[in-house]
């Protein structure tokens, strides 16, 4: 289990998941496209969508079959996003998120 890096921004969390899975021999191509790097200017809205979005989670599951400690959005997100003025209904969707890319991580991935 690894801990949890300290963010105080969605941009810094999304530069995170991006250096992380860089270290870990995965470039998240799509995100950072997506994400601007954290540069984009509607970053909370393309956070949103990419939390609630059915087939960025399926993607997600599938790397993590073959890169178990990747860093995710959700991770963050399921922690800081109140904070961040995330509803409580992307909060719980984060949550559950990151519990099912432990579940096919087979380990707490990030504490």
């Amino acid at each position: 289990m690894r801990r949890l890096p300290n963010v105080q921004s969605l941009k810094e969390a999304v530069e995170r998941v991006i250096e992380s899975n860089i270290e870990d021999h995965y470039r998240p191509r799509d995100f950072i496209l997506a994400t601007q790097y954290g540069n984009a200017p509607n970053l909370f809205e393309v956070c949103y969508k990419l939390i609630h979005k059915a087939e960025a989670v399926e993607f997600i599951e599938r790397k993590i079959q073959d890169y178990p400690t990747l860093l995710t959005l959700e991770d963050f997100v399921c922690r800081y996003g109140p904070k961040w003025h995330f509803d409580a209904a992307t909060v719980e969707q984060a949550n559950a998120s990151r519990e099912r890319f432990d579940q096919v991580a087979h380990q707490t991935r990030y504490a």
